[in-house]
């Protein structure tokens, strides 16, 4: 049986809303009144900014130090040649 070519004017879009897209529309609704909030109040957008890449970098930063303080139970951090800075984690039997 003969069956006419697609037409392109015809295109099945999926109508289903999944978490995904509800969770990238809140994304893109509350960004949209950050910039319009940080456009009104630029020195507070700018240290809202600078805050957040400052947070994220220090959380990426320490997060392999956590990770290593709860693997090995230390470790060790050179400040200057003459000082070096160790943590360690208390041992669950010393005194309190």
């Amino acid at each position: 049986m003969y069956r006419a070519p697609r037409d392109s004017r015809y295109v099945e879009v999926p109508t289903g809303t999944s978490w995904q897209s509800l969770a990238i529309c809140y994304a893109l609704l509350a960004t949209t009144m950050l910039l319009l909030w940080s456009a009104t109040n630029p020195l507070a957008g700018a240290a809202v900014v600078t805050g957040t890449v400052g947070l994220v970098v220090g959380t990426r930063k320490a997060a392999p130090l956590v990770r290593c303080l709860t693997e090995c139970g230390g470790f060790v951090l050179d400040v200057t040649d003459d000082l070096q800075l160790c943590v360690v984690r208390p041992s669950a039997d010393g005194p309190c």
